[in-house]
């Protein structure tokens, strides 16, 4: 019970942090993590890429997908289902016509996409917090954790975009919980 609580107090106490950011400031920050990411050579040797699709307060990644499909990478969205609290990967083609609101009015691909059944190189995750040693505070439903765990995806490499407003000293982890590669914010890569 104690755990949870800190984990919520974490989430409260960074997304206070969050909404003091101005529209502005977060796409002049998020102009700079893609920018940095672009430059990575993760990034660039990737085939396949699976990406979020940002909403409010998260890194902007619209851009990032459209950067992606026009260099021919392939780019993989996320799609949750709520029944099942299962999370799969959808190969889009178009960012304008094969995304939909979807699970939690997060754009996800609509049901004309058809699922991606292939390997990962390269995850783009979210999140609330992070500390520097690459552990990551979702919002609290494990999708990505349950999802990076299956033996066909546990090999991507994990890159998490965020603001440094996200950081945190320490966050307690559980065996569960998947670990970032790396962490890129608007001034470093952890």
């Amino acid at each position: 019970m104690a755990e949870n609580s800190t984990k919520e107090n974490i989430r409260k106490k960074v997304r206070g942090k969050l909404k003091q950011l101005s529209g502005k400031e977060i796409s002049e920050k998020s102009r700079l993590i893609i920018k940095a990411l672009l430059a990575y050579e993760r990034w660039q040797k990737a085939n396949v890429v699976m990406c979020y699709v940002s909403t409010g307060l998260e890194v902007e990644t619209q851009e990032l997908i459209a950067e992606a499909l026009k260099s021919n990478k392939k780019i993989v969205i996320p799609r949750c289902d709520l029944n099942i609290e299962k999370m799969t990967p959808y190969l889009i083609e178009n960012l304008k016509t094969d995304l939909q609101k979807g699970a939690y009015g997060i754009l996800e691909p609509c049901e004309k996409v058809k699922p991606y059944e292939g390997g990962i190189d390269l995850c783009i995750l979210p999140g609330v917090a992070f500390d520097r040693k690459g552990h990551r505070l979702g919002r609290g439903k494990g999708y990505f954790d349950k999802f990076l765990s299956r033996p066909e995806y546990s090999r991507a490499y994990k890159i998490a975009l965020s603001f440094e407003v996200q950081l945190v000293r320490k966050l307690e982890v559980r065996d569960h919980d998947v670990i970032m590669d790396r962490i890129i914010t608007e001034k470093n890569i952890y």
